[in-house]
């Protein structure tokens, strides 16, 4: 089990720790919720092997990401959820649309 402080927001880049079997999970001491796979997929909409995609098309200010600009929180999860990674993203042509996301 992974902590994060009391008072620190949940660090999203550790939620990709947290394994499908539970033997890894993350606990947010300042909400009192731990985190399992199920929990990170209702969170962020994606699986925990997804997060780092996640995180590179949203951004990250802590981990300076900057993201994709106009590609929010449901969109990316959408995209995650039609291409699976962010290298199956076509990189030409409207993909938000064709994810049904635009």
């Amino acid at each position: 089990e992974i902590k994060t402080a009391g008072g620190v927001p949940l660090a999203k880049d550790l939620c990709q720790l947290v394994r499908e079997d539970a033997r890894v999970v993350v606990h947010d001491l300042a909400k009192e919720k731990t985190f399992d796979a199920a929990a990170v997929r209702e969170k962020f909409g994606v699986s925990p092997a997804q997060i780092p995609d996640y995180l590179g098309l949203v951004g990250d200010v802590v981990d300076n990401l900057p993201g994709v600009p106009g590609v929010g929180a449901k969109s990316a999860a959408a995209l995650l959820q039609a291409f699976e990674t962010i290298e199956g993203i076509p990189a030409t042509g409207d993909a938000q649309a064709f994810a049904g996301v635009a």
